[in-house]
């Protein structure tokens, strides 16, 4: 794809009303990957007009999960030392903070006539709901001051009575528009009341706000979700009441559970902070969500960010709707931990490991040990619990130590000729293969299947029903702390 000649300019624009679900942040990759792929601008803003749900902190928490993710805004806010901070020529980028621009545009289409005040009471509203609901009609505003003598409202307004201002939708007609992933749509204006601009508290609505802001800060594109696309004439009014050009849109197909509805906490969905806290890579659920409805054409499964920014188009975007698979993305979060080296996964794990009161005096040790459980481990936070046995001595239950319908004495016999074996070889060839060997001629020489030793070895060593191989678990133990438990394993079969 040749890129535009004018820059692309795209936005993310939550809302600080929680933190960050896994809808949200699907939808800011893919414009921070097209802005990359486009070589444009990925712009953060916030939408805080909703006072009523805005939540305390959750400004701070979005930004913290992006930064957790690795991506960054080009212009807008974000974070310096967990304080809210702006860069960029079209500052404020905090709605709350634009008052004065939205009154100024508003009042240019109370003066053109394609707007104007509402004074339409809670209980107007109420009793205007229930006739509706009567004649089983949709709830909708009925547009009974929209021919009130503009000087008569303005006068009204100006008194202090309470008022919204809403913008005078066409009474009839067809609009279609053409979305980048659903293709051409036609709505009906009948369908759509007129809605409002500036609530009674003086704060624009979404549907005013993003209209505004989008044009000034030169949005090109907006991604958002398909819920949107029903409020779209909406917007595309706002645009040619002002003469101005909307930007492209893309709406993006909702995330199911397994289900096939929207996905929700029922579905076992997480913030992205949870997340983290479950010890999941950012790297993973980054490549995880972006792979949620959009194809990347190629049979390759894991890609990095800059991989994926030099290859996201939006025509791989599925009008499908994706379905959120949990072991899916505990598989990629296993492919990416397998993937780094071993000091880098010990560092990432390092929180988890202090709070399970790891010790790290013995650096070999603990390296040693992260190597051995990588292969099966699926987060971070569940490195602790798997190498725990290496650091704290296993309680010895005979039962489980034992090799199925094993007799006491068999499995003690079979445990010291195991213990004989390795105490026979020298310090210097202590290692998987040499303990292997030594091991299998033992097992040969016994006449006994594999796991009538290997398996009593194993249990001996770590207490445990799974985990690693037998020959890893005593490479890492040590010869003489493997021979120390294998003893003490023998006498509890006595």
């Amino acid at each position: 794809m040749n890129k535009p000649k004018s820059p692309v300019r795209v936005r993310f624009a939550p809302s600080p009303t929680g933190e960050m679900h896994l809808g949200n942040v699907r939808t800011m990759l893919f414009e921070a990957l097209y802005a990359k792929r486009m070589g444009g601008v990925f712009i953060m803003r916030l939408e805080d007009t909703d006072k009523e749900r805005e939540v305390v902190g959750s400004a701070v928490k979005i930004l913290q999960s992006m930064q957790w993710l690795g991506v960054e805004p080009d212009e807008g806010v974000y974070l310096e030392k967990d304080q809210i901070v702006q860069k960029g020529e079209f500052q404020s980028y905090i709605q709350s903070e634009r008052a004065e621009i939205y009154q100024e545009y508003v009042q240019q289409l109370l003066a053109e006539g394609k707007a104007y005040y509402c004074f339409a009471t809670k209980e107007e509203l109420e009793q205007m709901r229930l006739e509706q609901q009567a004649k089983k009609q949709p709830p909708h505003y009925d547009g009974r001051y929209r021919e009130l003598d503009p000087q008569e409202a303005e006068k009204r307004a100006n008194a202090g009575e309470a008022h919204v201002i809403r913008l005078k939708m066409p009474a009839e007609g067809e609009l279609t528009v053409k979305d980048l992933v659903y293709g051409q749509i036609t709505f009906h204006y009948k369908d759509f009341d007129d809605h409002i601009l500036i609530k009674s508290d003086g704060l624009p609505t979404y549907h005013f706000a993003n209209v505004v802001d989008d044009h000034l800060m030169q949005i090109s594109h907006v991604f958002r979700g398909e819920e949107w696309i029903s409020s779209w004439p909406r917007h595309m009014v706002a645009y040619e009441a002002f003469g101005w050009s909307p930007p492209q849109y893309a709406h993006l197909p909702l995330i199911f559970g397994s289900d096939k509805a929207k996905l929700s906490k029922r579905h076992g969905a997480k913030t992205v902070m949870q997340y983290k806290e479950e010890g999941f890579l950012p790297e993973a659920v980054v490549n995880y969500l972006v792979f949620l409805g959009w194809n990347p054409k190629t049979e390759q499964e894991i890609f990095s960010w800059q991989e994926l920014g030099e290859i996201f188009e939006v025509s791989g975007i599925n009008k499908a709707n994706p379905i959120f698979d949990q072991t899916k993305l505990e598989h990629i979060n296993g492919v990416y931990i397998r993937s780094l080296p071993v000091e880098e996964l010990i560092k990432r794990a390092e929180k988890w490991l202090l709070e399970a009161n790891i010790p790290d005096g013995d650096q070999k040790l603990l390296t040693m040990a992260v190597a051995s459980v990588q292969e099966r481990a699926k987060n971070l936070a569940e490195i602790p619990d798997l190498i725990r046995f290496y650091f704290v001595e296993p309680e010895y239950d005979v039962n489980q130590i034992k090799f199925k319908n094993q007799s006491n004495e068999d499995c003690a016999r079979l445990l010291d000729l195991a213990a004989v074996a390795l105490a026979e070889i020298k310090e210097e060839d202590w290692n998987v293969d040499n303990i292997e060997i030594a091991l299998r001629a033992r097992i040969e020489q016994a006449s006994v299947k594999v796991g009538e030793m290997l398996w009593p070895v194993r249990a001996a060593l770590t207490g445990l029903q799974a985990s690693p191989g037998a020959f890893e678990v005593l490479e890492v133990l040590g010869q003489v702390e493997s021979e120390r438990r294998l003893r003490l394993a023998i006498l509890a079969m006595s």
